[in-house]
């Protein structure tokens, strides 16, 4: 059986932290972001569902296979993908993660391992280089397609150096968790974690 969560662990080493909002780690030295939900807050208050409230759904990375959460109506759903077409979440037969019973959301900022890989081996030597030499060129269709190729790879080393991927985590206050690393996503990512932060009752705050 899986060990609890700490709902003030920090999101590397798992060391309890002091504080709210932008945290600093004592033990680590890493900074995120940590907010206390209606579990661990009584003066927070989630605002009631409402019919015409959106749900938004995001992907995670896992070892083998993806994950998803979808911010619904009632709470936040996840699970893993199907491993045959990555498409369908496995949701818990307990349903979403209501927004009341939800102790902490942790969240920051990290470089991918499998999309830095990525960049280093393929991006780099496969775009950029070439992309770099067809540039130099001179040549109209050098010129237009080195151009390509830079763009290409100057916009997976910035999602993966500069952007970075999101390592959200939610604990619930029955022991449930949701820990996902979102890759890219963009402004769909940020919406979903605004979502997710407004349903809990709690002021957005932007992902360090």
């Amino acid at each position: 059986m899986a060990r609890p969560v700490d709902p003030l662990a920090c999101l590397k080493c798992t060391k309890p932290v002091d504080g709210r909002g932008l945290v600093t780690c004592a033990a680590c030295g890493t900074t995120f972001l940590l907010l206390h939900g209606k579990a661990l807050d009584a003066s927070v208050s989630p605002p009631l569902p409402q019919p015409t409230w959106e749900e938004l759904s995001v992907r995670g990375a896992g070892a083998l296979v993806g994950h998803m959460a979808v911010v619904r109506r009632l709470g936040l759903a996840f699970g893993a993908l199907d491993p045959v077409v990555a498409r369908v979440m496995m949701e818990s037969p307990e349903g979403p993660l209501k927004y009341h019973d939800v102790s902490s959301i942790a969240a920051r900022r990290v470089v991918g391992i499998g999309q830095a890989l990525l960049a280093v081996l393929l991006t780099i030597p496969f775009l950029v280089v070439p992309g770099v030499a067809l540039f130099a060129t001179l040549h109209p269709a050098g010129f237009i397609a080195g151009l390509v190729l830079i763009g290409l790879g100057a916009l997976h080393l910035h999602r993966t150096f500069i952007a970075k991927a999101l390592r959200l985590r939610v604990v619930g206050v029955t022991g449930r968790v949701c820990d996902l690393t979102v890759h890219g996503q963009g402004t769909r990512r940020r919406r979903f974690f605004d979502l997710l932060q407004e349903r809990c009752g709690l002021t957005p705050q932007p992902i360090p």
